[in-house]
Order: C-alpha cells, then structure tokens, then sequence
C-alpha cells in the first residue's frame, strides 16, 4: 500500500537491504511513498506463566532506537513505534548503526556453542536440567558473546578509519 511503513521490530542483519531488494529499489520506494524502518532491539520479551492467561513482561526497554529510509522518515517512524509501544524512541542515523550491533546474532551463537561444544552428540538432556538461555549465562558463555562482539568492534574500527565521517553512534 502506498505510503506505508514498511519494518521490522528486531531489524538487524541488513534489514534495509533486504526491503530494497523485495520492494524494488530506491526509486520504487520512493514512488509508492514508503517508509522502511526497523527497531535496534524488541521493545521487552515475555515468558509464559500460564498459557493462554498470563505472561511475564521480561526487559522492558526505557528507550526504542529506530532507523529508517528515507531518513527524512526517521521522525515519523519513531513517533509510529512510540505511539505503538508506549515507550520512547530515538532516532539512529542509520540501518548500518543496528547491522553492527547484533546482540542476538552474538549472544545466542555464543551461549549454545558453550553450552554444547562439549556434546558428543549422543548424550539427551533432561529437559528439567537445561540451562536457561539467558537467565543462566555462564562465565563460557560470556567470553565466547565477548570474541564475537570484539570482530564486530573491529570491523566499526575499519570502517570508521576509512570513512572518517561515517557516523555510528
């Protein structure tokens, strides 16, 4: 439809591109009025505590920070997502700031490669005795989320050495 907001609540991985791709480029989006944005992380997360009844409001986020293309959007789309969340959000110059700040895409790998790089792929777990995702994140966990994060750092570093201007804040 035209004039829509286009987007996604978790938008990491190149979000933007992918839109460009589906949605025919930067003159189609332009054309039909659309507004590409995404969010840098989920508002909150929750967890079940009676199926159909009750959950558990787990995080909730005091700020959202929401990109979005064109850029002169960036103010329509997050007043959008505070209308929609009831909760703040601020803008960020741009999809590369959340492309390179993919929390889950480093804390998940990182927490099951430690949980399970050990596994001989025989042994079952009792469910009752897994490890909670985040809840139970462990020193191996962390240190292997900390090396993933520090190639993330190092490609920021690159970047902002060969374009001096590029802001990622």
């Amino acid at each position: 439809m035209d004039g829509a907001l286009v987007g996604s609540i978790f938008g990491q991985g190149a979000f933007d591109q992918v839109c460009l791709a589906a949605l025919g480029g930067v003159e189609a989006i332009r054309k039909r009025n659309l507004t590409i944005y995404c969010l840098q992380y989920v508002p909150f997360i929750c967890k079940i505590v009676q199926y159909g009844k009750e959950v558990n409001i787990i995080g909730p986020k005091r700020h959202l920070y929401c990109c979005a293309y064109p850029l002169e959007q960036s103010y329509f789309a997050c007043n959008a997502m505070s209308l929609c969340y009831f909760i703040p959000a601020i803008p960020v110059p741009g999809f590369l700031n959340l492309t390179l700040c993919p929390s889950n895409q480093i804390i998940h790998p990182g927490r099951v490669y430690a949980m399970f790089k050990d596994w001989d792929g025989k042994k079952s777990f009792d469910p009752k005795t897994i490890p909670l995702l985040y809840e139970d994140l462990d020193d191996a966990s962390a240190n292997e989320i900390l090396l993933l994060d520090d190639e993330i750092q190092a490609i920021k570093a690159n970047l902002m050495k060969r374009f001096p201007k590029l802001t990622l804040t």
